[in-house]
């Protein structure tokens, strides 16, 4: 999965890097050039991120009055899992809550002959602070606590005859992470074509999210764990996309199939949809609508439908002649993502994205933020916005195929500020978050055994996100991050069933809670 932040840091940089280097090709970051005899290429690089942080009411006070390790077990999603409900996962650091000190430490390398070839790998370390995966002295009780493994690998050659290149391994893709993050981008390994000629660019990839059908022998502990005995048990990504640059704006059409046959369903999930971007004078646009569709077979033989649209759009000011400084740019814009009025049908009509993206879109993208944190009291995956944990079961969806099709949807309307002086850099986005219906909400609860009068209001609340940068030098970087989260009358509601639920009373004999959920951070970055 994409590592908060990780893989954007990489891609922007090699982008801007690859376009420096005219003549050679390189896949990956790294600007320290190695001196070789022969014609081959190779720079290195790295990365040191640390990141203290703290949380404050992430369960907006619910813990306060009631044992929050109660309450957690009926938390969708990854809330389950959770030792709190101030828990929530986040990547390769685990379940963590309060406060905690964060640190992503990478290592690059990149060999290229030309524009022939190249091949790019990171090294990775990304874990807590702590004595325990700080150094080896656990080694002598038996623990291995140190994962220093191959974070990204893109290894690709041209081909000339139709304008492309074949890529190979893993790194950070998607359909749509340069607009809304409606449908898919992360890090998953797969094959595909990239290429462009002239006004024309397209991309062809094959990916595999999650592999059932092979894996290692019994007894061993390994993530891919013993394979399955079906005949078809993994999860699946097919997309192409094709881009037109008109000259003013830029059209692109994709489609994508998500294949998921894992746990003895059969989900054949189809996206398709149009997106584009354009300037006029000092506006900017930018506009995604899609459509997913197909069909959902349980392993008990219940079929189902799967139908629902998604739609971003964002116009943003250049503001900076009239402010007088490098970069001012204010914007508004929103989400729409259907969700399921009616789970007494066939017809699954949540928005379920592949894996949502919307931390890393250019609009209202941020890691300064909670609700693209995996915020589990409003079911929102990791790195999405998208509240599509909360469900009736029929799961199937998302970064880690647990997202549910009869989701409750969404409506985000929202609006920043992005600015740049000298050394210093700022942006920050309000967003109004509300359930688009909540009765898939309630009907959650429900199931999970909260007695009495369930009634969750459609208003989610208000986040408000900030992050400021300085460059200290060419390679480091402090940030300062601080969201806040304003809980509206549906968090208020879901904080209600919650209490309802460990204290054992109905819905309406159980008081709410409604502190502000808030999250503090600092970045030192190193990187080259």
């Amino acid at each position: 999965m994409l590592k908060n932040g990780r893989g954007f840091f990489s891609l922007i940089f090699f982008s801007i890097f690859s376009l420096c280097l005219a003549g050679i090709s390189f896949a990956g970051p790294g600007s320290v050039e190695i001196q070789t005899v022969g014609d081959i290429t190779i720079k290195m690089g790295a990365q040191v991120r640390l990141i203290p942080t703290a949380e404050i009411n992430r369960d907006f006070g619910v813990s306060k009055d009631v044992d929050g390790a109660v309450a957690t077990t009926i938390l969708p999603g990854t809330g389950a899992i959770s030792v709190n409900t101030r828990g929530h996962l986040t990547e390769g650091a685990g379940d963590v809550k309060d406060s905690y000190f964060r640190n992503e430490n990478r290592l690059f390398f990149n060999f290229a002959h030309g524009q022939d070839w190249d091949v790019y790998m990171a090294l990775e370390y990304d874990s807590l602070w702590a004595r325990e995966t700080a150094d080896r002295t656990d080694f002598a009780a038996g623990r291995q606590s140190q994962q220093f493994g191959i974070e990204r690998l893109l290894a690709t050659f041209n081909l000339p005859m139709i304008y492309s290149r074949l890529q190979a391994g893993w790194d950070a893709r998607g359909v749509d992470i340069k607009y809304g993050g409606l449908v898919y981008g992360d890090d998953d390994p797969g094959i595909g074509i990239v290429g462009a000629k002239d006004a024309m660019k397209w991309a062809f990839w094959y990916i595999k999210k999650d592999e059932d059908e092979a894996g290692y022998t019994q007894g061993t502990t390994n993530p891919l764990g013993p394979a399955n005995d079906a005949l078809a048990s993994d999860r699946t990504f097919i997309y192409g996309k094709l881009a037109y640059n008109l000259g003013i704006a830029e059209v692109e059409g994709f489609w994508m199939w998500d294949k998921n046959d894992q746990a003895g369903k059969n989900v054949d999930h189809h996206f398709v949809g149009l997106q584009g971007n354009g300037k006029v004078g000092i506006a900017k646009v930018m506009l995604e609508a899609a459509y997913g569709f197909g069909d959902y077979d349980t392993a008990a033989g219940q079929n189902y439908d799967l139908g629902s649209w998604a739609f971003f759009g964002d116009v943003a000011f250049d503001l900076h002649d009239q402010v007088g400084i490098k970069k001012f740019e204010v914007h508004v814009g929103g989400i729409y993502a259907q969700g399921d009025d009616d789970w007494s049908d066939n017809d699954l009509t949540g928005w379920t994205p592949a894996t949502g993206i919307t931390r890393f879109t250019p609009a209202f993208g941020t890691e300064q933020s909670i609700s693209f944190d995996g915020d589990n009291m409003f079911g929102q995956i990791l790195y999405s916005i998208f509240p599509a944990y909360y469900g009736s079961g029929l799961i199937g969806g998302g970064i880690n195929g647990k997202a549910q099709f009869d989701n409750p949807g969404l409506i985000m309307i929202g609006g920043g500020v992005k600015a740049a002086w000298d050394k210093w850099s700022y942006k920050g986005n309000v967003m109004a978050m509300w359930f688009e219906e909540a009765q898939a909400v309630e009907n959650y609860y429900a199931l999970k055994g909260v007695a009495g009068n369930i009634n969750i209001d459609e208003f989610m609340g208000i986040e408000w996100n900030n992050e400021i940068a300085y460059k200290l030098y060419k390679n480091v970087t402090i940030k300062g991050g601080a969201a806040f989260l304003f809980p509206g009358a549906g968090a208020k509601d879901i904080a209600q069933a919650l209490k309802a639920f460990v204290q054992g009373v109905n819905f309406e004999d159980a008081g709410d809670s409604d502190d502000v959920s808030m999250r503090f951070a600092a970045e030192l970055i190193w990187f080259f």
